[in-house]
């Protein structure tokens, strides 16, 4: 049987298909011949909590990514590609990537590229009749030709050719596929074989003929391809996530030159990203105050790419106590502490960064000594370190030691030696300690302890494929090599489900919220945009066949759509109006889109002075910094004036008492009072 049941969101695709897995796992629990694929480990991670809520917890899942389930575990990891690839360039005498192949962003561009024509199911014939510079597609062809002999000579596959190899499993299975929007051609070309093998396959796919203009593109390809593949179509149309008249003529009627009334739908603007956060916090604060028996985890916050957005999410969030889970890990690049480790190389040659490692937890040199340093340097820049705080002058001795050993540095090995001495002779290890015997910091970014491991797993790799591939690396290209390495992510904070939810928007997908947050909707964020390979222009992509960018932006599209309707109850579009430093950020296209589907959607404005207008201060900290400023703002600057000191000193007495007396009522009161004062 091969059945695929498609229709907007919200119809119960996802339902359906559960409740056929589980009747299946019920009969027979340890059967193995039952699959549920998905796109991502998050999508898995999903279905198998609700399938654990619903069945016995020892049964045997198979719930799983289709990559994973076509075999694409066991293959070379994108560092090791890039590595292979540099290798086979170094003996190649390349005419119109000569230069390029000094760097290390050109290898991570190869690999890119290397997998999407795989991916497609180009070959290098295509690249010599299709690529109209003759010069850039024999180099590639070169290229490509080594790097296939150098894999089958020595053993070795990348991820699109294990999928390649794919062979469908004998026995007749019953497979479960959710949650795609599209599939690459190879994926076509294994899914192919997979439903010729006489297995029972049901699949769901987010499309409908009402709003086929919204969904041309990938969904409709879905659908031709499917049925030609012999599969029965069955529509899904009735709307069953929201009660919500606006949300659900959203998720049917989205893309439709129609207009909607606005009930749950909100806009929250706010002057900067880290106000954005704040606006967030205090409407998910109040919303829990006013609904004590609500769930934190009835919250969701989606953005398209969290990116830095995380540490201002846990810095903000903590301090409203709102217990918050965020589902992506922190480039190692981005950890405090690999940051310092990093920056030993600079210490020789830039007294900051000298100055950071010496104050940092993770150095033994004494604070106050430091500190005098820098008192002693700020009066006279020309006197020597070592006169000027003999104290310390073991303490820079050592990191200067660092500084000169890593920039001399010509293999990895000699790298982690460094770090791993610095480590030892440090308070590196007891400060980190701190990162986990505090249950506070659990949901924090603060996984240091993670980041160095991960940054160690590198340097071993790099260390094991540099004598593989006996690579002759500079000081420079072995340092650039390295940290075009540290792009991996670190799973950075214990989950137990009660926490405000955090996703992008593509690992959202298959998850109902009574609340959605749609943050940071501005202009290149919603959407996002397109990612260019500089290998190729986008000419040259169209002559290939590739994605383009008009191609990408339809993909867009379908991600704000399910991003949506991920809400049963109430959605708020929240974005920053300038960056921190106050350039001025757009909003996306999409809050332009909304406000001519629905008529008049509330908007509200995160302002300092707004935060008084509450009853009671969600924040008291928060709250008695507004209590200052607005009494120290340009209305009381004559009073404010006429006695700075005493009243600024009175303020702060006042503030301290009422913290201690923990009585948020008079402290407005207190805030009420200076106004009018």
């Amino acid at each position: 049987m091969r059945m695929l049941l498609y229709g907007p969101a919200g119809t119960g695709k996802t339902t359906e298909l559960l409740n056929q897995y589980i009747e299946l796992k019920k009969a027979a629990p340890l059967r193995r011949d039952v699959y549920y694929l998905v796109p991502t480990s998050e999508h898995a991670d999903r279905i198998m909590a609700l399938a654990l809520a619903r069945i016995n917890p020892l049964f045997s899942a198979n719930i799983t990514t289709l990559d994973k389930f076509l075999g694409g575990e066991k293959s070379l990891s994108d560092l090791e590609q890039r590595l292979i690839l540099r290798k086979i360039c170094e003996g190649l005498e390349l005419e119109y990537f000569g230069e390029a192949q000094k760097s290390a962003v050109f290898y991570a561009g190869l690999a890119e590229l290397l997998g999407e024509l795989k991916r497609l199911c180009l070959g290098q014939s295509d690249l010599c009749a299709k690529l109209p510079n003759s010069a850039k597609a024999r180099d590639l062809q070169k290229i490509f030709t080594e790097y296939a002999q150098y894999l089958r000579a020595n053993g070795l596959q990348d991820r699109e050719d294990v999928l390649a190899a794919y062979a469908a499993p004998p026995e007749n299975c019953f497979i479960f596929i959710d949650g795609f929007t599209d599939y690459t051609p190879l994926q076509y070309a294994q899914l192919k074989k997979l439903c010729a093998g006489g297995h029972s396959v049901t699949a769901a796919l987010t499309y409908t003929e009402e709003q086929k203009d919204f969904f041309a593109g990938p969904a409709a390809g879905v659908l031709q391809t499917f049925q030609s593949w012999g599969f029965a179509l069955q529509k899904c149309q009735e709307y069953r996530r929201s009660a919500a008249a606006d949300l659900k003529n959203f998720a049917l009627h989205w893309g439709q030159k129609k207009e909607f009334t606005c009930q749950n739908i909100q806009i929250l603007s706010a002057g900067n990203r880290g106000q954005e956060i704040e606006l967030i916090a205090r409407r998910i604060a109040a919303y829990k105050k006013e609904n004590p028996r609500a769930r934190w985890s009835d919250i969701a916050i989606i953005f398209r790419s969290i990116g830095a957005y995380q540490f201002l999410i846990n810095e903000i969030f903590l301090k409203y106590q709102i217990p918050v889970e965020i589902h992506e890990g922190i480039e190692i690049l981005q950890n405090p502490f690999c940051n310092l480790l990093l920056s030993l190389r600079d210490a020789r040659d830039n007294e900051e960064v000298l100055l950071a490692v010496l104050k940092s937890a993770y150095s033994r040199a004494p604070l106050e000594k430091v500190r005098e340093l820098e008192f002693r340097r700020a009066e006279n820049p020309d006197i020597e370190l070592e006169i000027s705080a003999p104290e310390l002058k073991n303490h820079i001795a050592q990191i200067l030691d660092c500084s000169a050993k890593l920039r001399a540095a010509r293999n990895f090995a000699d790298l982690q030696e460094v770090w791993e001495n610095f480590y030892a002779d440090n308070n590196c290890a007891a400060e980190l300690k701190k990162d986990l015997d505090n249950p506070a910091l659990q949901t924090t970014v603060r996984h240091s302890n993670r980041a160095y491991k991960a940054m160690l797993d590198a340097l071993t790799v790099l260390q094991h494929w540099q004598k593989k591939l006996k690579l002759k690396l500079s000081a420079e290209e072995l340092w650039e090599t390295f940290v075009s390495a540290l792009t991996a992510k670190t799973a950075s904070r214990g989950r137990n489900g009660e926490q405000v939810q955090v996703y992008d928007a593509l690992s959202a997908r298959q998850k109902d919220y009574s609340s959605v947050f749609l943050a940071n909707l501005t202009l290149n964020s919603w959407p996002a945009g397109a990612a260019e390979n500089f290998l190729l222009r986008e000419y040259e992509k169209t002559s290939l066949g590739l994605a383009r960018t008009e191609d990408k932006m339809r993909k867009e599209d379908l991600i704000f759509y399910q991003a949506f309707t991920r809400a049963a109850e109430r959605v708020y579009l929240c974005f920053a109006r300038s960056e921190a430093g106050g350039k001025p950020l757009l909003p996306s296209p999409y809050v332009s889109l909304l406000k001519k589907f629905f008529k008049n959607i509330p908007e509200e404005t995160y302002s300092r002075s707004a935060v008084l207008d509450g009853a009671e201060p969600l924040c008291r900290e928060e709250y008695a910094q507004s209590a200052i400023y607005r009494f120290c703002n340009q209305e009381h600057q004559s009073l404010a004036a006429a006695r700075k000191s005493a009243r600024e000193k009175d303020l702060e007495c006042v503030l301290a008492i009422l913290k201690q007396k923990n009585d948020p009522a008079q402290l407005h009161q207190f805030a009420r009072t200076a106004e009018t004062e």
